[in-house]
């Protein structure tokens, strides 16, 4: 595995970690990516240098800004290509480790052609987009249309890949809880959203 791997490995685990308040600790680190306590000790100190993290030994690490948007693009990346492979019925219990293989090797516009196939052939599979959605609906999203500004109208509601939500109501606007918040979002970037009913 390449360095930019085993770096991007670290904050993937380290993010997934920080979502579901699991103190991250050398020890959890190194049964969670099944490595030397020493290797994580090494690496932790080289994502300190890269200011990916704030770390002091016996203490703990946590992720900085720069570490957890590198984190959570990778954790997300990995998320939409486990959804990428089950749509082309790759066995359940092979697609964690091949996203896992594949997912620091594509880049975004690979990544944004598997959103735009997802979207273009959602009636294939089990994949809504949150207007189709009905009240009381509870999803995760798995991706959002590639389009920047589109992107960035979502993020900015705080809407992630991977994100749970609850549809609360559907009027002109629908409204869904996200984090215990409700949210009003226009039809048309509902129709941007692809998520999968849990």
């Amino acid at each position: 595995m390449e360095e930019r791997e085993r770096i991007e490995e670290y904050l993937e685990t380290l993010y997934r970690f920080e979502i579901n308040n699991i103190r991250a600790t050398t020890t959890n680190i190194r049964k969670a990516l099944n490595v030397a306590p020493s290797s994580v000790t090494e690496m932790l100190s080289k994502l300190a240098e890269k200011s990916y993290v704030e770390y002091e030994k016996y203490r703990g690490v946590k992720l900085t800004e720069k570490g957890r948007e590198i984190g959570r693009k990778i954790f997300e990346r990995h998320y939409l290509l486990e959804e990428f492979l089950r749509f082309i019925r790759v066995k359940n219990e092979k697609v964690d480790e091949i996203a896992c293989r594949i997912e620091h090797d594509i880049d975004e516009d690979v990544e944004n052609g598997i959103s735009k196939l997802l979207f273009r052939e959602r009636s294939l599979s089990d994949l809504l987009t949150l207007n189709e959605c009905e009240k009381g609906m509870r999803c995760i999203v798995v991706t959002y249309y590639p389009e920047k500004d589109i992107m960035d109208r979502i993020e900015k509601f705080g809407i992630f890949k991977r994100s749970n939500i609850r549809i609360i109501e559907k009027n002109s606007v629908v409204s869904i809880e996200l984090d215990g918040k409700k949210i009003n979002i226009d039809k048309e970037i509902c129709d941007k959203i692809l998520v999968r009913k849990v």
